[in-house]
């Protein structure tokens, strides 16, 4: 077995053990060519730099996280962009075909005509509204309906 050594800084520390535990360092320090007192140095350093590997982890997570985020944020700033545009246009859409509608509409029916657009436009503002559903367990639900009349 390998002698002892003496480290500056070093103090000494006495701790019991049970039967089966100080057996298993014996094997161990045995395998190892050292003695009990290095084994068990080696345990508590691992242990020590496992624990300060864990607080590494956080400090790690913490800066990945914000350079994700700073990573990402211009897309998702240029996919807003482009979803609000899209809803622009789309909106001018509707308003194009209502208008263009209009005109096919006898003067009689136009009162009809614009309450049926006006409830359309409320059915839209309620999907996009409604975040949990998709299109067609809305258009299914006849709730909608039922509260726009």
């Amino acid at each position: 077995m390998a002698k002892s050594r003496k480290v500056k800084n070093e103090t000494s520390v006495s701790m019991r053990l049970c039967g089966d535990t100080h057996r298993i360092l014996r094997k161990m320090a045995i395998s190892k060519k050292t003695n009990v007192s290095n084994i068990i140095r080696q345990m508590i350093d691992k242990c020590l730099a496992k624990e300060e590997f864990r607080e590494d982890i956080d400090d790690i997570s913490a800066n990945l996280i914000v350079h994700i985020k700073n990573y990402l944020e211009p897309q998702v700033s240029r996919i807003i962009k482009c979803v609000i545009k899209g809803s622009i246009t789309s909106s001018a859409g509707y308003f194009l075909n209502a208008k263009a509608l209009e005109e096919f509409i006898p003067p009689h029916r136009q009162q009809e005509f614009l309450e049926s657009l006006q409830e359309s436009r409320a059915m839209g503002v309620k999907y996009i509204q409604s975040r949990n559903k998709g299109l067609e367990a809305f258009m299914e639900d006849e709730s909608w309906f039922n509260n726009n009349q």
